[in-house]
């Protein structure tokens, strides 16, 4: 079967675009190593060809500004790459245009450290970083992921029987590994995860008064996102997390990008071998269980897609990436939006799980089985008050707090969009910036 990206062995076949020897086939196109960079490079510059991305001048300066684009960096292959790219952008607008450039870029990694039991610290890669992007002006910042807890905004939420949900106050100091610690399924954890690091980009890109956010999602990634929304309920938000869209936050419009949508994953993997980029990555060192059943549902799916990049059919995933652009916002009324991910309701959830799954008794036939019925509904009356009060969810996220421990602890969330204190682990600046330049100098 043929593969997405294949090298060739003692070919003299010329490559496609400059005619020097191709080492390998993309696409059923030869390329050398030169050109197969610029290819994948050409396809960030495709999403990215907006003015107000390239360098600015006159009326078109006053127009855009100063722009300012947030990469959203995990140290992984597919965000290091985009970084790299990026960067080349950034040089090559300052060679062209007298060292004017069309955007300032931040680099923003969200601690993981710990949740994930990472090989490195991305402080520890930062220095060789900066070095290697030296003719660049970059800005890193390593956020810590409790930045999303509030302490005076804390709540607790529980379900009950009919699944309907409740929240009331909760006062003690408590972590995102705390939280994630209360899961019963890796799923809910993976859940929940994503909702905080969509808040914190957001909130992130507000203060820094950036424009643009950009993710290093592949094509392949892309496609994963479309079955994993359909798998968690959460079908209703397709059309906003696989395309370039624009994201009202505190009355900010910020706009979320892919640039690396129309790239393969089998692409970036190679692209990081010839630009030598997996010296920086880091992953992490838990090890992926091989039983179905104690993996996440996007494990599954990149499972799934893993296996048909190797038999052959990894186009597969830009005909899912299609079908899934094909999908647009829900037309039916809204009628409210969940407090825990801030997704639009359009149907009551608890009414419509109600529906599927057998809740109702037999008839009551006996004077001593309606004496019965009465003690529980007076029951589950009391249990609603100890819950608290009413809260309105998703049904995806109803899912995601099925997979908690139902117990006093139930699932720890914040609830109030107030002001987040942003904590930092790491800022770079000019100064240091210099200072590791100049250790670098011989």
């Amino acid at each position: 079967m043929k593969q997405p990206v294949e090298y060739l062995n003692n070919d003299t076949t010329p490559c496609l675009k400059c005619e020097n020897h191709a080492i390998l086939i993309a696409r059923t196109d030869y390329y050398c190593k030169d050109c197969f960079i610029r290819f994948v490079r050409g396809k960030q510059r495709k999403q990215m060809v907006s003015e107000q991305y390239r360098a600015k001048f006159g009326i078109q300066a006053e127009k855009y500004g100063i722009q300012k684009v947030l990469l959203a960096f995990s140290g992984g292959i597919t965000s290091m790459v985009l970084l790299d790219i990026l960067s080349d952008l950034l040089l090559e607008q300052q060679k062209t245009h007298k060292g004017v450039t069309g955007f300032n870029l931040i680099i923003v990694n969200i601690d993981e450290f710990e949740i994930f039991l990472l090989n490195k610290k991305i402080q520890d890669i930062i220095p060789n970083l900066i070095q290697k992007y030296n003719g660049i002006s970059i800005e890193f910042k390593v956020l810590s992921l409790d930045s999303f807890i509030n302490e005076e905004s804390l709540y607790k939420i529980s379900l009950n029987d009919e699944f309907k949900s409740f929240f009331k106050e909760y006062n003690q100091d408590i972590t995102i590994l705390d939280i994630l610690n209360q899961t019963i399924n890796k799923s809910s954890a993976e859940d929940l995860l994503n909702i905080i690091y969509k808040n914190l980009l957001l909130e992130v890109a507000y203060v820094e008064n950036c424009q643009t956010i950009v993710l290093g999602h592949s094509m392949t990634r892309i496609a994963n996102e479309i079955v994993a929304l359909t798998v968690k309920g959460r079908g209703s938000e397709i059309h906003e997390s696989i395309k370039d869209h624009t994201e009202i936050y505190k009355n900010h419009e910020i706009k979320i990008m892919y640039p690396l949508r129309d790239v393969l994953y089998a692409e970036i993997i190679e692209y990081g071998k010839l630009a030598d980029l997996y010296q920086f990555t880091i992953e992490s060192t838990i090890k992926k269980s091989k039983i179905s059943k104690n993996l996440t549902i996007r494990d599954l799916i990149s499972n799934y897609f893993t296996q048909l990049t190797e038999t052959g059919y990894a186009s597969t995933a830009s005909t899912v990436v299609k079908t899934g652009e094909k999908l647009g916002k829900s037309k039916e009324k809204k009628l409210g939006n969940c407090k825990v991910c801030n997704e639009e309701i359009y149907k009551n959830p608890s009414t419509w799980l109600k529906t599927i799954t057998v809740n109702e008794p037999a008839s009551i036939e006996t004077e001593e089985e309606l004496e019965y019925n009465k003690l529980y509904k007076e029951s589950t009356q009391e249990e609603e008050l100890k819950l608290g009060n009413p809260l309105e969810l998703c049904y995806g996220c109803i899912i995601t707090l099925g997979g908690f421990k139902q117990t006093d602890s139930g699932l720890l969330w914040p609830l109030k969009s107030e002001e987040k204190q942003l904590n930092y682990i790491y800022e770079n600046d000019e100064v240091e910036k210099q200072h590791i330049l100049d250790e670098y100098t011989l």
